[in-house]
């Protein structure tokens, strides 16, 4: 894992930081709901692997960033996704694709398969 130490450049050089510098501490990750730049709605939002779905809790977006900190009992903060079905939809998608089948009849049939049961 990597983090950024955000700061001026000549506030860091007075703290000696150098690239490449291992730190005492640790790096956490911390996911929430609000972006972590207001400015910026799209930096930082979860997205479940190459099948580029944003993860969601409920209605809202999950944004994910690491930290650096000293604190070595500092924990990560995660954010359980409730979009599970529609990841694995994509990724399911993802996996079908170019080999000739069709995802969205596959998906009706298990579907009408459940309402039967």
């Amino acid at each position: 894992m990597s983090a950024l130490i955000k700061g001026l450049v000549i506030d860091l050089r007075a703290l000696n930081f150098r690239a490449g510098q291992e730190l005492p501490g640790k790096i956490i990750v911390r996911e929430q709901t609000l972006p972590f730049d207001a400015n910026n709605s799209e930096k930082n939002v979860k997205i479940a692997g190459a099948c580029g779905v944003q993860c969601r809790y409920y209605d809202e977006l999950i944004y994910r960033d690491t930290f650096y900190t000293t604190n070595i009992l500092a924990e990560d903060q995660l954010i359980p996704h409730t979009n599970t079905d529609e990841i694995r939809e994509a990724q399911l998608r993802m996996k079908l694709k170019g080999s000739g089948l069709d995802l969205h009849k596959m998906l009706k049939e298990a579907r009408n398969k459940e309402a039967v049961l």
